[in-house]
């Protein structure tokens, strides 16, 4: 068995083990499979945070988030479970202080924190005086500094630092006599310490709260990214005065130098190291002990980050710097492999640099892919997901993907089944959604998406001879899909929920921003298509109603359900991505389901009962319930769902008021579903 399967068996294991001792509530046991599962790759470790999101434990799965450098949703579940104090720890490593200070002020100022940690309201006087509030600051600072040392034992490390900036405060205020208490209180514990206080000022500066100097010269400042592989911050080299951006390999301390992690981490430095070339992001620095990369800041930030599509000759530009880089890294025996726009970076001259290599191979071309697959799936090539030899052509492939995504705003496939779509479906022409595209633009787009390497442009030579001969005169026309900024497939889309008044005469509708339409059922008051939304590149269901239907008394309460349900969606019940009214015809879009009714043959499970009794559960808290359940629930590959499209008061009028019978009926529908599992 290769290893990579091995990993992923072992995997599995683990995570079936956390599902039985989780409904054993063993605490010890539950936080040593955490600590085995969060080593895991990202996705393992991503499955892991869900499964303890679902079953409540939103702290230890906002700590995994964290610990893998997926702070957004560590926040969000921080927020869930009441820890307003980590809620706003984290708030600051995103750069929002206005939320960090937010929930500082709601933490309850007796509440103790962990032992040697920060307190809120240290935190928030740290965070008060490095916005240049120093009179709000040294009050939070002063109240810190009692209840520290009201303490048995008080951190010494805690009361230095406290110590020492509330001095700085104070002298700020021109109260150097105040401060002079504080210089003394430090003495006692440093008998080393400067005579005078102004000497122990002058000697251990005012710092930023999150101040940290990396290799004892890099000051870290905004976060700029997050992934499996790392953080990326923007920071500053105090020695030169440079700003520069850091890699931060995630827990570096607690990886072992022969793991997986380590090791192409390190294998990017090297691979950075030896490529110099203006189209390549240029390394810096570089430390395998303290797990971090330092980089050339890219002012321009990502192709991620643009407005698309883009103007022919833009894109031409871009094409052109990239094919460059490319040809340099192929010539060093490097594939990318992770070819996308969120990896390609602009500089202050607008030039395009290829950046994030830490999917690539180093010395193996022709090499097959062995371990599991690295790279995102809506940009990786045919050869890639089937263990075919890899080659430039790989990358090539990829670069058609970000080609055909930069000139129409959208991408050619747009999932959620990625490995079928590459390898089988044909790529469309990119004039089905930009008609003003040349057609030698279209040709070489799909040329670059051809699922045989032997059909892609057969040296980086010849693409680059291609892009030089395309014509980049924009036509008179304008771009009929000029929306605005589109995210990518990579990025980050949570849920929405929008209710919006429709004007003719400043919005688009809907529709304008969908691909056309499939029916997929048909209710007494409205009609289900699946439709792709061109702005997010992702599939969904949309349910319209008849005109004025939500006008009526059982329309008012599908409109309330539907938004208590918008609130609801997560684990266990399908999505209500946005709701839009107007005066002609309702539409309501939901995320597509994939799955299969449960049957005789394949019944619930006895886990996936108990996530949707949950669900149910939570759904009757907020005053409402699903009232047809036995003929909603959809088994997906990872657990079951509630369908929210088609459903609600009009199908089901007793579910417009929840009362306690209707709630015992939503559990006895699921409890029938429960029943063929006990038959079979």
């Amino acid at each position: 068995m290769p290893q990579g399967s091995s990993h992923d068996a072992q995997a599995e294991s683990l995570l079936q083990a956390l599902r039985q001792t989780l409904l054993t509530q063993d605490v010890g046991g539950i936080d040593a499979l955490i600590v085995a599962l969060g080593q895991a790759s990202p996705q393992i470790a991503a499955q892991t945070a869900r499964i303890l999101a679902d079953h409540g434990l939103s702290e230890r799965a906002a700590r995994l988030y964290e610990q893998r450098g997926q702070l957004s949703q560590a926040l969000s579940l921080f927020q869930q479970a009441g820890e307003l104090l980590e809620a706003g720890r984290v708030s600051e490593q995103l750069g929002h202080d206005a939320q960090a200070e937010s929930f500082y002020r709601k933490v309850d100022p007796l509440q103790p924190s962990h032992p040697g940690n920060r307190s809120a309201v240290h935190r928030l006087g740290l965070l008060l005086l490095r916005q240049g509030r120093t009179d709000e600051a040294v009050p939070m600072l002063q109240a810190a500094r009692r209840a520290l040392r009201t303490e048995r034992q008080p951190a010494t490390e805690l009361l230095d630092e406290l110590e020492l900036q509330l001095a700085h405060g104070l002298v700020q205020l021109g109260l150097p006599d105040a401060a002079q208490p504080l210089h003394d209180s430090y003495r006692q514990r440093h008998p080393s310490a400067p005579l005078l206080l102004s000497d122990w000022l002058r000697l251990t500066p005012a710092r930023r709260s999150d101040e940290r100097l990396l290799l004892g010269r890099y000051r870290l400042g905004q976060l700029l990214g997050a992934g499996g592989m790392g953080r990326v911050f923007r920071a500053d080299d105090v020695v030169t005065g440079q700003t520069v951006a850091i890699k931060l390999l995630p827990q570096s301390s607690q990886h072992g130098h022969s793991s997986q992690a380590w090791q192409r981490f390190c294998a990017e430095a090297k691979i950075l190291k030896a490529l110099r070339h203006p189209n390549i992001v240029t390394l810096l620095d570089f430390s395998d002990a303290a797990g971090l990369l330092v980089m050339e800041y890219m002012r321009g930030g990502s192709l991620g980050e643009l407005p698309l599509p883009l103007s022919l000759p833009k894109l031409a530009r871009i094409l052109i710097d990239v094919t460059t880089g490319l040809e340099v890294a192929h010539g060093a025996a490097v594939l990318h492999r992770d070819i996308k726009p969120h990896n390609l970076f602009l500089d202050e001259a607008h030039r395009t640099k290829i950046g994030d290599f830490g999917a690539a191979l180093l010395g193996q071309l022709g090499a097959t892919q062995t371990e599991s697959i690295v790279g995102t799936l809506a940009y990786i090539s045919p050869e890639q997901l089937d263990g075919q030899p890899l080659s430039f052509a790989t990358d090539l492939y990829s670069l058609g993907v970000t080609m055909f995504q930069l000139l129409t705003g959208s991408l050619p496939f747009v999932g959620p089944d990625w490995v079928s779509q590459h390898l089988y479906q044909p790529a469309p022409d990119p004039r089905s959604l930009r008609p003003d595209v040349p057609p030698p633009w279209s040709m070489l787009c799909q040329q670059l998406l051809s699922k045989s390497a032997a059909e892609r442009p057969a040296s980086l030579e010849a693409l680059l001879v291609q892009l030089r001969q395309l014509p980049t005169e924009d036509r008179a026309e304008p771009v009929t899909l000029q929306l605005g900024q589109r995210p990518s497939a990579d990025a980050q889309l949570e849920p929405i929920t929008e209710r919006t008044k429709d004007d003719p005469s400043t919005q688009l509708h809907p529709s304008q921003t969908q691909s056309p339409a499939a029916v997929v059922a048909r209710t007494p008051h409205s009609e289900i298509v699946h439709s792709v939304d061109l702005r997010l590149g992702r599939s969904l269901w949309i349910e319209r109603f008849a005109p004025g239907s939500f006008d009526t008394e059982p329309g008012q309460a599908q409109r309330r359900w539907l938004q208590k349900m918008a609130q609801l969606g997560g684990p266990g019940l399908q999505r209500v991505l946005r709701i839009v009214e107007t005066s002609a015809q309702p539409e309501v879009h939901y995320e597509e389901p994939i799955g299969h009714k449960p049957t005789e043959q394949a019944p619930l499970s006895v886990a996936h009962e108990s996530l949707l009794h949950k669900t149910l559960s939570a759904i009757h808290r907020s005053g409402i319930c699903h009232g047809t359940v036995s003929s909603s629930v959809l088994v997906e590959k990872h657990g079951p769902l509630l369908i929210v499209a088609g459903q609600g008061p009009l199908v089901a009028p007793h579910a417009a008021a929840c009362s306690d019978p209707t709630a015992d009926d939503d559990f006895t529908q699921l409890a029938s579903l429960g029943q063929r599992r006990k038959r079979t």
